[in-house]
């Protein structure tokens, strides 16, 4: 299973000069021009044939940092492992 972190959809292009933001991987995203970065995130995920997207966790703290985002993430892919893993292991 992969998952991927994205910007919410009203945050996906610069406030100020309005260019898209750029993905700098595990830094986050930023504005490659004025350096400004989106303060919400929601994780895009693939499992079982559906697009469920997670925009808070389960504590109900939305994702308001990327850090957060791939916290969550983390979490999620070591659950999902672990299901697998116990799933298709022999006895």
């Amino acid at each position: 299973m992969k998952g991927t972190i994205r910007p919410i959809s009203r945050q996906r292009k610069c406030p100020k000069c309005k260019a898209s933001f750029k993905h700098i991987l595990k830094l986050g995203y930023a504005c490659p021009d004025c350096y400004t970065a989106p303060t919400r995130f929601f994780i895009d995920l693939y499992w079982n044939g559906q697009r469920p997207g997670i925009y808070s966790d389960k504590l109900g703290q939305p994702l308001d940092s990327y850090q957060r985002a791939m916290n969550l993430l983390a979490r999620i892919q070591g659950e999902m492992g672990g299901v697998r893993s116990t799933i298709f292991s022999k006895q």
